[in-house]
């Protein structure tokens, strides 16, 4: 045969091939797919598929299905009827495959979809289809499907993805401006781009998948690779993707994250943080891709020679925070770390190192094996969230061997608030009295050493106990200043005025390592002291409260020293005044007995008494805490006889801001001075000279301060 010939007949055949492949398309009426597309939705999804415009094949040597307007119902308690809207489909359909009933898409082209994501209240989404596999299988067998599909291309332009939380109230938006899927064969792997913007940011996402035959076959793993690039984070997941017979897809995925500030890249994601530094995130993601768990957490927050956190562990349940297995970490040279993101002034103590375990059980969440070091104070212990009932609840029990206050204040001290107003001490700024009926707390703390500059205590402890707006703190402390202090502090904020109660008792305290301590005066030894304070007020600030104080104050102090020559405060300003003749740069006092009693916001003196080696000063008048008005008179009376003549008693007036002494006027008038004051006052004070226990003036004023205190009405003035 000659090779014209054969090429004759090879052009007749080809011709033929076509002709038949043409009948062949012509053949389909595309509208039969309607029903079946439409159904097999139903089937897989539960959902109703519609084809609300053309549905048409438009014939070339590579013919083309173009579908219009194409939705699919959102969940019955869906924000908006439909989950998904296209606007245009178009798939390129092989020809030689339709010769064996198959359909291979050469190109899938979506162009404008519209896909809404949802999160009820309840936590469901609407991904989550209802449609069981029994009647999937029943449905498909029904429709007679008469080809199957193979994918070689996907193209999607200009699509949109909403994701709402109801929870939340948070929405996200993802933004696709192209998005390809190219594969040479359909063995061959899946090659990805992708662009967009998610929440405004610009998105790059490159990668490998497993070829369409791999996806096609049920139960066999497809391998996915990705890398996403975004402003200032880049990320990334390998692993693969498992098609399952029924229910949702099982995801085996490991991916890190890389931010250069973790503040930009919580932006994507709609959160608004502080700038808290470089973050690294590495965790495996495994399970049903509708709720996948979480393992294999590593993630580091900050930089180690600032500040570092680090997670490690697992979360089972990552949405509803369920199998939670996470051990905590902080590492850094100071804590003053954290102010760069925070703002919290916290001062530059350190080394900070710290670690817990983080856990979840029914109800509530546990915080175990928690160690915190901060510079040579520390902290251990444990403590539990339960948020099972009405309100939550903080049970916690903690325990340091050094409590370093001095070095955690940064060695300033609290540095004080300017005040709204100068001339007042209380404030009247509102107490957060609401949060005390927030939750419930059941707290306690045991320290075994207190430090404060030069102020030790030793084996102190804290009980805290709050329920429904109630609270009640109970310190104590074994060795404080060579004594030993107790009290109680009650809380009621169950109603719309809380109500406090106060009781402080300290024994044998050395007031001047208090003083000290404090960083009040370093100009007072010795003097140790008894102190008793039983007071209740009603109110919402301070001002409030110490306005409508009720109770009893009284201190009894032994002997000690003062260096008041170059001293300041107003203390120290009376005691000049009240002996100016005195050239001793120390007093040595014998002894300070003073009892107040309180009544609605008045106090008024019982008993005040100071006794040096020089001088014997008493005392009386009244406080108004409600206006800290001040009206008081103490006067001196010299041991030495021939001083009586200089002594005079002196008024303290003016406010407790801005107190004032000044002269006594009442005792110059009478020209009492010569007798130091005290007739005039009336004020019973042994004879200068006198000895014996009836001379004594400190235990006089110890007798005087132990008889019951006279009842005073309201607002009444005290004595003298």
């Amino acid at each position: 045969m000659r090779f014209g010939t054969i090429l004759k007949l090879a052009g007749l055949g080809a011709l033929a091939l076509i002709v038949a492949l043409v009948a062949v398309v012509k053949s389909i009426d595309v509208n039969d797919y309607r029903d079946v597309l439409t159904q097999a939705a139903k089937t897989a999804t539960g959902r109703d598929l519609a084809i609300r415009g053309k549905l048409s094949l438009k014939l070339s040597l590579t013919p083309a299905l173009i579908a219009e307007d194409v939705t699919l119902a959102n969940a019955p308690w869906g924000s908006k009827p439909e989950m998904i809207r296209l606007q245009r489909l178009r798939a390129d359909i092989g020809l030689l495959p339709l010769l064996v009933r198959e359909v291979r898409l050469g190109r899938l082209q979506l162009i404008g979809p519209d896909i809404l994501l949802e999160r009820n209240a309840a936590g469901q989404g609407n991904w989550e289809f209802g449609a069981s596999p029994s009647a999937a299988a029943g449905a498909v067998d029904a429709a007679r499907t008469p080809t199957t599909f193979k994918i070689a291309q996907v193209i999607v332009e200009h699509g949109r993805v909403i994701y709402r939380d109801a929870r939340t109230g948070r929405d996200e938006i993802l933004v696709i401006e192209r998005l390809t899927a190219d594969a040479d064969t359909l063995a061959a792997p899946i090659g990805l781009h992708a662009g967009g913007a998610w929440n405004g940011q610009h998105f790059e996402i490159s990668g490998i998948l497993g070829s369409m035959s791999t996806w096609l076959v049920p139960a066999k793993p497809y391998p996915v690779k990705l890398k996403a690039v975004l402003p200032g984070l880049v990320a990334t997941t390998n692993g693969t993707v498992t098609s399952a017979k029924a229910g949702p897809p099982v995801v085996s995925l490991q991916t890190t994250a890389d931010a250069t500030e973790l503040a930009e890249a919580a932006k994507l994601a709609g959160y608004s943080l502080p700038p808290l530094g470089a973050a690294r995130v590495s965790l495996g993601i495994v399970g049903p891709l509708a709720a996948p768990s979480l393992v294999n957490i590593d993630a580091v927050l900050g930089r180690r020679d600032i500040l570092a956190l680090t997670a490690k562990g697992s979360v089972r349940t990552p949405w509803s925070g369920e199998g939670v297995d996470l051990l905590l970490f902080a590492e850094g040279e100071t804590l003053a770390g954290f102010n760069r993101g925070l703002d919290v002034g916290l001062p530059m103590v350190g080394p900070v190192r710290g670690s817990a375990h983080l856990t979840d059980f029914d109800g509530g969440w546990r915080l175990g094996d928690l160690k915190i070091g901060l510079g040579r104070s520390d902290l251990t212990g444990d403590a539990v969230l339960r948020n099972r009932n009405t309100r939550p609840t903080i049970e916690a029990h903690l325990a340091s061997s050094l409590l370093d206050l001095g070095e955690l204040a940064g060695g300033k001290g609290d540095a004080a608030k300017p005040r709204t107003e100068a001339s007042r001490v209380f404030p009247d700024d509102a107490l957060p009295m609401p949060l005390l009926t927030v939750l419930d707390a059941d707290m306690s703390w045991k320290i075994d050493r207190l430090v404060s500059d030069g102020l030790t205590a030793q084996q102190v402890s804290i009980v805290l106990s709050d329920k429904n707006g109630k609270l009640v703190v109970t310190p104590n402390v074994a060795v404080l200043a060579g004594g030993k202090a107790s009290g109680s502090l009650t809380v009621d904020a169950s109603s719309k005025v809380s109500a406090v109660a106060l009781t402080l008792d300290a024994e044998k305290v050395g007031l001047g390592d208090l003083l000290k301590g404090f960083d009040i005066t370093p100009n007072v030894q010795g003097a140790r002291t008894t102190l008793h304070v039983a007071v209740k007020a009603n109110g919402n600030s301070v001002r409030a409260m110490i306005g409508r104080l009720s109770g009893d104050v009284s201190v009894v102090t032994d002997k000690g020293a003062f260096g008041y020559a170059s001293a300041e405060g107003a203390a120290f300003d009376v005691l000049r005044q009240l002996a100016p003749w005195s050239q001793q740069d120390n007093i040595q006092m014998q002894c300070l007995v003073s009892r107040f009693s309180v009544v609605d916001g008045m106090a008024h003196s019982e008993a005040l008494l100071f006794d040096t080696d020089a001088m014997t000063v008493s005392g009386q008048g009244s406080v108004n805490l409600a206006s800290e008005l001040l009206d008081l008179t103490v006067a001196p009376r010299p041991k030495d006889a021939n001083l009586l003549s200089m002594a005079l008693p002196l008024d303290i007036g003016g406010t407790l801001a801005h107190p004032t002494v000044t002269p006594n006027r009442g005792a110059i008038v009478k020209g009492m001075a010569s007798l130091g004051g005290t007739a005039a006052l009336g004020m019973a004070m042994p004879p200068a000279g006198a000895g014996g226990e009836e001379g004594n003036a400190c235990l006089a004023a110890l007798n005087q301060m132990k008889k019951p205190v006279p009842m005073k009405k309201a607002g009444g003035k005290g004595p003298g």
